[in-house]
């Protein structure tokens, strides 16, 4: 039985057909197994993503770019100074060191600075002169130490005082005096007698008998006496109306003119009507089509010239004097002329 049942297994196994095998199948098999011979052991697993190379710079150089923000931020505004005619000299916020100014030169808060020659330097688009001192910060500038900026010196007088000294009168004081009024004292020292008429009777006598008068006193009336302070009006004290006088400064008149010198550098000069007004200083804007913008404070009352970069022809440019309370007047909007 064992033998036919392995004959018959045999026939049919024979007539079963045989899949074809497949070559690509067999042709991955062959190379995975050729590499990992020659490795000789499985490759190794990827790293999380934070832990990959690429992701570790991209988080430090977002570090770095936020402290250099921080730094920027917080640092102290940049003082220009030109020391000689041959060169300029730059204090960097956050140091003491003082640097030679070079042409190109770009501080922290973005504000280019170009050197010129004759020891002129361009900031922000005002060319301060040898001895000019000034302070950026945030792209404004401000012009605050001595400088040749001015061609004419003015004396501003202070504004008169409009206030008048008002004094004001002392009362007079008067002085009260309470009066008491006392009650009438009424004194009776005199008592009269009244006799009784003599009776006889047989084998009686009667003896004299004296009876005293009883005087009452008049009837007193309380009096009320009222106290001074009651009866006595306060003294009138006149007050003069003192109301405080407001001058309010008259607009001043300022004329400009913008003189192109070539080279992108123009000459502002500006000249002021008669004014009683103390002037604080100057306020230099710039307009392009619609956008304005102040280029440059100047705290020097005397102060009627300005060097400016012009680097468009649409530029116009514009005067502003301004007080202890606000604008006391502007000029008209001028553009440069050769």
């Amino acid at each position: 039985m064992a033998d036919e049942h392995i004959d018959d297994m045999m026939n049919r196994v024979g007539r079963e057909p045989v899949q074809p095998v497949d070559g690509a199948f067999a042709n991955r098999l062959e190379t995975d197994l050729r590499t990992q011979s020659q490795q000789g052991v499985a490759p190794l697993r990827q790293p999380a993503w934070w832990l990959r190379p690429s992701t570790v710079v991209a988080f430090g150089l977002l570090i770095v770019l936020v402290g250099l923000a921080v730094g920027i931020l917080r640092s102290d505004p940049a003082t220009i100074e030109i020391t000689t005619a041959q060169g300029s000299s730059i204090s960097v916020p956050g140091s003491d060191e003082i640097v030679e100014g070079q042409a190109g030169m770009e501080l922290e808060d973005g504000t280019r600075i170009e050197v010129g020659s004759g020891g002129s330097i361009t900031v922000g688009g005002v060319v301060l002169d040898e001895g000019s001192t000034a302070v950026v910060e945030a792209g404004s500038l401000d012009v605050i130490g001595p400088s040749s900026l001015s061609t004419t010196t003015t004396t501003q007088e202070p504004a008169p005082d409009d206030t008048a000294e008002t004094t004001r009168p002392t009362p007079k004081t008067g002085t009260v005096v309470e009066q008491t009024t006392a009650p009438p004292t009424t004194t009776d020292d005199s008592l009269p007698t009244t006799v009784a008429p003599e009776t006889t009777v047989p084998r009686t006598t009667i003896p004299r008998t004296t009876v005293p008068k009883t005087t009452l006193p008049p009837e007193i009336k309380p009096t009320t006496t009222q106290p001074a302070s009651l009866l006595t009006a306060a003294p009138e004290t006149t007050v003069p109306e003192t109301r405080p006088q407001t001058t309010v400064p008259a607009r001043i008149k300022i004329d400009a003119e913008l003189v192109d010198l070539g080279d992108r550098v123009g000459t502002l000069t500006w000249r002021v009507g008669e004014t009683d007004a103390a002037i604080a200083g100057w306020i230099i804007q710039v307009r392009r089509g619609d956008g304005i913008a102040n280029l440059a404070t100047m705290r020097q009352p005397e102060a009627r010239l300005l060097r400016v970069e012009i680097t468009n022809e649409n530029l116009e440019f514009r005067v502003v004097a301004r007080g202890e309370d606000g604008v006391l007047g502007e000029s008209a909007w001028i553009a440069p002329s050769s």
